[in-house]
């Protein structure tokens, strides 16, 4: 369950939702079965003093509760291990833990570290990290869009609205420290949005970074609305509505391009593509996880008018406890140069809790010029119109402290004849400061 960063800023935003009292949430949810052992176990824990409960003493009230609600529980008694001096008790929590581990994965959850990261003031959350970054890029094209160096910050705050409902935002600044830099992000609140229930149902509206189809098809801002359902315990349709914000390149009227005094292409903001589309996401085990979209988009998009529609399926499973092989495949009805993959082969993974931990990761993909619209390139190292395999490193050197190393080898412009051999070296080092 050692998972990284964003994860665990996931799972921590996902507990302070939950709040400090458990019963109005948990109470809205019919997924794990009244009779189930759990619920004598979670009341045994609370009768012990390891986990809070509601004032009047029942964890639970009189209905039942969704998995994903109880392993909050669950994250919520990992936090207070220290304190089950009985073996029972202990033996419980492990007990809970091995039940819900598939859900404790997705929440991020080794809690130590989620409480770690949460910085509270009443009803308002803050978490974040800063980066500083360093890149060597053999290609010229794309050299400048990678920086060389610079510094990044990322705030992500939280405010509680009721026991339902949170609003959110996102401040992203990034400086560069060379002279050519020309696109640093001013201090401006980027994203903001509002998560919340409407019985079992959950509601995220707003402007917030968003990927869909394992980030192939969307991997960054969308304004607009999702709708999450839950079906069963193991599978949740998703059906969303979104117009994306995107950079594409600037040219004049007959298609030249225009640069800034350096010879920088310069980019223009376009919001005139909207996606909508449904995601099946169902765990067929504990150890295997399948992922289903489709959708479409507008035909007159100003980002790839190639494409109206498209699907995707990604396919993620648990070789072993550290070692996990993820697979996503896209297809668009573009006439031609239409499918998109990522590869992706996980080894353990940097605790940033956990001076020492490590992880390793080695990935492949294929981009083609039609198998997107707008997607997540991973800081630069998986352009458009591009393949080639990745290769990185996370190291925690001290606690809220972890070293992260990239090298990609890729082959650009694909689609070109004239840069049949267009080769590009990229490596990637930074430092990640989280509080």
């Amino acid at each position: 369950m050692k998972k990284r960063i964003i994860a665990s800023l996931a799972a921590a935003m996902v507990l302070s939702i939950a709040g400090t009292s458990f019963a109005a949430t948990v109470n809205a949810f019919s997924d794990v079965a009244k009779g189930h052992w759990s619920y004598d176990a979670v009341n045994q824990l609370q009768k012990d003093g390891i986990i809070e409960g509601a004032g009047d003493g029942n964890f639970f009230g009189d209905r039942a509760i969704s998995r994903y609600e109880m392993a909050i529980i669950v994250a919520k008694a990992m936090t207070k291990l220290d304190k089950a001096v009985d073996v029972k008790d202990r033996e419980l929590i492990a007990k809970l833990t091995a039940e819900y581990s598939s859900e404790l994965d997705k929440l991020g959850a080794r809690v130590d570290k989620v409480e770690a990261k949460v910085n509270t003031l009443g009803g308002f959350q803050l978490t974040g990290q800063f980066d500083t970054r360093y890149s060597s890029d053999t290609h010229s094209q794309s050299a400048n869009s990678n920086d060389g160096k610079q510094f990044y910050m990322d705030l992500d705050g939280a405010l509680k609205i009721n026991d339902q409902w949170t609003s959110k935002f996102e401040i992203e600044v990034r400086k560069g420290y060379h002279a050519l830099e020309t696109n640093d992000w001013e201090n401006n609140i980027n994203r903001i949005w509002v998560e919340g229930k409407v019985g079992q149902v959950s509601v995220t509206a707003g402007q917030k970074w968003t990927g869909i189809a394992s980030n192939i098809i969307l991997g960054g801002d969308a304004e607009g609305l999702d709708i999450g359902i839950p079906v069963t315990p193991q599978i949740n349709v998703d059906v969303f509505n979104y117009r994306i914000d995107c950079s594409i390149p600037a040219t004049t009227a007959n298609g030249t391009p225009i640069t800034d005094p350096f010879g920088n292409q310069l980019s223009v903001t376009t919001n005139n593509t909207i996606l909508h589309g449904i995601n099946l996401n169902v765990d067929l085990s504990k150890k295997l996880n399948l992922n289903l979209v489709t959708g479409k988009n507008n035909a007159d998009n100003d980002i790839n008018p190639n494409i109206s529609q498209w699907n995707g399926v990604e396919v993620g499973y648990k070789l072993t406890d550290n070692l996990k092989a993820t697979g996503a495949y896209v297809k668009t009805n573009a006439d031609s140069l239409n499918k998109s993959g990522i590869y992706k082969l996980e080894y353990k993974g940097a605790d940033c809790q956990i001076p020492g931990t490590y992880g390793v990761f080695v990935k492949y993909y294929k981009m083609e010029l039609n198998g997107q619209i707008a997607h997540d390139d991973c800081w630069g190292s998986m352009p458009t119109d591009a393949k080639g395999f990745l290769v990185g490193v996370d190291y925690a050197i001290g606690k809220n402290v972890v070293w992260s190393n990239l090298y990609a080898n890729e082959k650009i412009n694909m689609s070109s004849s004239t840069y049949s051999n267009d080769i590009r070296k990229l490596i990637k080092t930074e430092f990640d400061f989280h509080f």
